[in-house]
């Protein structure tokens, strides 16, 4: 799996430099950035070679951090501060993910969740996708105006989300009964 995520990354990476010669930028900005390395790199005696700027499209770039930012800070500005700040965590022990794994011979498993990416992942966004309608839709937690999410794993690989939930003012009063109503931990 990690050699089937380098190669399509490598491909992309392949793209945006053979197609994407023209990425938008002002040429003042791409002059500097160049006399910038260039100067760093005599001070290192170090020769330079070819610059590639990679486009906010490009998942994980600086650029595509610093745009999902300015989304986030523009909800912000527009809606208001977050009510709610929600954690949604994958659990490996969740029954549609020991179904899907194997059982050996004497009823223990023949496979690990953390052996199976894959399944983590389907597994935990159906499970966020049904999650997310109950606070949408249903309105778990009173009527959403806007959210943002970051999806990140932790290190044994498991995958979390963090959502920023801000909601109608009518409902965004959280008192102390309010709270307890909502705030739980399994």
């Amino acid at each position: 799996m990690c050699d089937a995520a380098l190669k399509t990354e490598y491909d992309d990476l392949r793209y945006i430099e053979k197609h994407c010669q023209n990425l938008f930028l002002r040429s003042e900005t791409v002059a500097n950035l160049r006399s910038h390395i260039e100067s760093k790199a005599a001070r290192l005696q170090k020769s330079v070679g070819r610059i590639r700027i990679l486009p906010a499209s490009h998942p994980g770039s600086q650029r595509n951090l610093y745009k999902h930012y300015m989304d986030a800070m523009a909800i912000n500005t527009k809606f208001g501060a977050p009510n709610l700040l929600v954690t949604f965590t994958m659990n490996p022990a969740w029954k549609e993910m020991t179904d899907a794994l194997r059982v050996g011979d004497y009823g223990s498993f023949e496979q690990m969740s953390h052996y199976r990416p894959d399944l983590i992942m389907r597994v935990f966004y159906a499970k966020f996708k049904v999650f997310l309608a109950d606070i949408l839709h249903h309105q778990a937690f009173g009527k959403v105006i806007a959210y943002y999410d970051v999806l990140e794993f932790q290190k044994r690989g498991l995958p979390h989300v963090h959502l920023a939930l801000i909601l109608d003012p009518l409902d965004a009063t959280l008192d102390a009964a309010r709270i307890d109503r909502l705030v739980c931990a399994e």
